[in-house]
């Protein structure tokens, strides 16, 4: 793999390199005051989007 950057490639912002990785099956971990949910790779927070 290479850093260099080719036209039109997309790269993430630098910021995106400073989040957690990703553990699978872990349960999400508890904050004071908010209440977390863990969604299936198949579910979606959002709303059903529908295309006209």
């Amino acid at each position: 793999m290479t850093s260099e950057i080719l036209p039109g490639e997309i790269r993430p912002r630098p910021v995106v390199s400073r989040l957690p990785r990703y553990a699978a099956g872990k349960p999400p971990v508890a904050v004071d005051g908010l209440a977390s949910y863990k969604l299936s790779s198949n579910e979606n927070p959002l709303p059903l989007f529908r295309q006209c």
